[in-house]
């Protein structure tokens, strides 16, 4: 929403005087900038959702062709959004994807193809339990379940939960794409420049 339509849906009469129809839209863009902020994982959780422009560090330990996965989740993201999601990936950053094999995510979770640790602002990737590492000439890009589940982590990371949409459904074969529904959820929390999901 711009200050424009936020103005127009709010105050689009003759009887609000011209100074209280900015500040009116600006409390209206506030109020669904707001909406539905994430909560942090627990009580105790100092978690806060990370800027929009973010760095992660991606360890060096990924395959070539996982990292370019990783590299093809991120460039969607900031694709679906409009730019309002960038990441830059580096060897530094606030939050740092991991791989490694994962035999706890969380409580009754004792294994995960990913899991997004908000309390440690990392992201851990299993490829042993996204797709079998050891098969030689494997066709990652056709199969494409390790961007899946990057992508899924990614929208832990920027605050969605399990259900928003079927990118984050667990209980579904991973998601390629992003979803009406995540990305509607995603702009609820965060805002988006543009709505542009990349798959129905």
């Amino acid at each position: 929403m711009t200050i424009d339509s936020a103005h127009s849906w709010f105050c689009d009469c003759d009887e609000c005087p011209q100074g209280w129809k900015m500040v009116l839209s600006v409390v209206v863009l506030a109020l669904f900038a707001c909406f539905g902020c994430a909560a942090p994982v627990s009580e105790a959780s100092e978690w806060k959702p990370i800027a929009l422009d973010a760095e992660i560090a991606v360890s060096q330990a990924f395959l070539v062709a996982e990292r370019a996965e990783i590299e093809a989740a991120a460039a969607e993201l900031s694709l679906a959004t409009g730019g309002s999601v960038r990441f830059r990936l580096g060897e530094v950053g606030e939050w740092r994807i991991e791989r490694t094999e994962i035999t706890e995510c969380g409580p009754g979770v004792t294994h995960a193809r990913g899991c997004a640790r908000r309390d440690e602002r990392r992201i851990d990737l299993d490829p042993w339990r996204i797709y079998p590492v050891g098969v030689e000439g494997f066709p990652l890009d056709e199969w494409g379940e390790f961007r899946g589940a990057a992508l899924h982590e990614l929208g832990h990371m920027l605050g969605l939960e399990h259900g928003d949409g079927r990118l984050m459904d667990p209980d579904r074969e991973l998601s390629n794409c992003i979803d009406a529904a995540a990305l509607a959820a995603l702009c609820a929390l965060r805002g988006c420049a543009d709505f542009a999901p990349t798959c129905e």
